[in-house]
């Protein structure tokens, strides 16, 4: 049985585990289909080139980031503000 993060930074961290493990069964349990389609666009061989940089909140969202030279991969996480989910709803990787 899969186990609720306790957080919203937990949810980008264990989406980020997910990936890297290259299971979109864990994967789902944490994100929309979009966030995960987007993330496992890219190989989570390259998991290891990323280094995890904040996580900050926003308006309803936590922004959760990581690094790597010439790079940035973001997760949005939404979290339970207005009583919706938490869950990661969008993911991002492109120059940083």
């Amino acid at each position: 049985m899969p186990t609720t993060p306790a957080d919203p930074q937990a949810y980008a961290q264990k989406l980020f585990t997910a990936w890297s493990n290259n299971d979109r069964a864990a994967a789902a349990t944490v994100a929309n289909r979009a966030a995960i389609n987007s993330l496992f666009a890219t190989p989570g061989s390259d998991a290891p080139s990323w280094t995890f940089s904040s996580c900050q909140g926003a308006a309803g969202s936590i922004f959760c980031t990581w690094t790597r030279a010439g790079g940035q991969l973001a997760m949005t996480v939404r979290d339970a503000t207005g009583g919706l989910p938490v869950q990661v709803v969008d993911v991002t990787i492109g120059a940083g």
